[in-house]
């Protein structure tokens, strides 16, 4: 498991019992990820590429175990980079929409006036 804290620019890694590895080699791997996780950090300051890089030492440091116990990982699929991007442009879009359709009914109130009350009539 890995735990991000964006605000206090925190992070831990937890390897548990169902992993695998011995208590040291648990240890010694998530110690090698998260030295991974804050030197790419150090240097880029972008946690997308921080946390790839964690899991990529994570993903050597398990190859030796799963050997050992008759496994095989495959490599995960590259990402194309676009992640949220379109969710965000999408939420984006619907905020300037709403925002437009209140600025105009706005408007028309203005140039129209208030309506007359039908009540108020003789």
């Amino acid at each position: 498991m890995i735990g991000i804290n964006t605000q206090a620019r925190h992070e831990s890694i937890q390897i548990g019992p169902r992993a695998g590895l011995s208590q040291s080699a648990a240890v010694s791997a998530a110690s090698s990820a998260n030295n991974a996780f804050v030197g790419t950090m150090g240097t880029s300051n972008d946690y997308t590429a921080a946390v790839t890089s964690a899991l990529d030492s994570l993903r050597t440091s398990l190859a030796p175990a799963d050997r050992e116990r008759g496994l095989t990982r495959s490599a995960p699929a590259q990402s194309s980079g676009w992640g949220i991007v379109p969710i965000v442009l999408l939420v984006i879009g619907v905020i300037v929409v709403v925002v437009l359709v209140v600025l105009i009914l706005i408007g028309r109130r203005r140039v129209l006036g208030p309506r007359p009350r039908t009540h108020d009539r003789p």
